[in-house]
């Protein structure tokens, strides 16, 4: 799980180098939630994410038929 994180966060991180995909994922952040997030609370959400939740929303997403009424 800690490798997975690591993974995520550092390819999020190389992926704001440019100033092109830092104001992309500033403008995604706030369509979707109405609000600029910056890096280190991408990053400390990241950390947060638990065993459990990964596997409630793999729960979730598989459920037989699930796939189809999204």
């Amino acid at each position: 799980m800690q490798r997975a994180k690591d993974h995520l966060k550092g390819s999020f991180v190389l992926g704001q180098e440019s100033t092109t995909s830092r104001m992309s994922q500033l403008a995604r952040s706030e369509m979707y939630f109405g609000r600029q997030i910056d890096v280190a609370e991408t990053l400390k959400a990241i950390d947060l994410v638990s065993q459990e939740d990964v596997q409630r929303v793999a729960c979730d997403l598989f459920q037989k038929g699930a796939w189809r009424e999204r």
